[in-house]
């Protein structure tokens, strides 16, 4: 049904867009996700559970970045709120924010790094004026479609008996795979979901 809905989409003269965190996010097209071996992964899985072993890492839980600290025009470290105290932590090489489309701006802002004008207004002191901080972001609009199809064909109606379920509970842990590639009308492999 999704390939048949961008196809639809496109020919109504939408533009296919295979990356919507690319240069040009208006278009159709499947949402990404991080997955790995069938399941949604975190940045934190993804990223710090395969370097939780080394030497020069250490992980905070429960701790939160409250201001970015800069010397000079440049940021030193970090200052962190962690078990109910403030607890400053410098860098020996760099600093990376990495928060989130959300809150990695407001870190910045509230540090003092941002819209000179919009600093002001909040009552923060521009230590670092830059314009970009927290301008222009683009949503990732999506369209979610609810109808009734005239043959079951969807992972839904699959999930509705307890045959189904155990059949895509045993593919999804033998294989990591929720669907099985193939049309349950016709049998032929997907992408062709829809047939006449």
């Amino acid at each position: 049904m999704c390939d048949a809905f961008i196809a639809a989409a496109q020919a109504a003269g939408h533009p296919a867009n295979d990356d919507f965190n690319g240069a040009q996010q208006e278009g159709v097209g499947y949402f990404q996700n991080t997955a790995w071996k069938g399941r949604r992964c975190s940045a934190a899985h993804a990223y710090l559970t395969s370097c939780s072993r080394r030497h020069n890492v250490e992980i905070w839980t429960g701790a939160l970045a409250t201001r970015v600290l800069l010397r000079d025009g440049k940021a030193y470290g970090v200052e962190v709120q962690r078990d109910g105290a403030l607890t400053t932590v410098e860098a020996r090489a760099e600093v990376i924010v990495s928060a989130g489309a959300i809150n990695a701006p407001q870190l910045l802002q509230i540090s003092g790094i941002g819209p000179a004008e919009w600093l002001r207004k909040a009552g923060i002191e521009p230590v670092h004026p830059m314009e970009g901080v927290g301008r222009n972001y683009q949503d990732h609009l999506q369209v979610r479609i609810v109808f009734r199809a005239v043959r079951p064909m969807t992972f839904n109606d699959e999930l509705r008996s307890w045959y189904g379920q155990l059949r895509a509970g045993l593919r999804y842990a033998i294989f990591h795979k929720a669907a099985d590639g193939q049309c349950r009308i016709c049998r032929r492999v997907l992408p062709n979901p829809l047939c006449a």
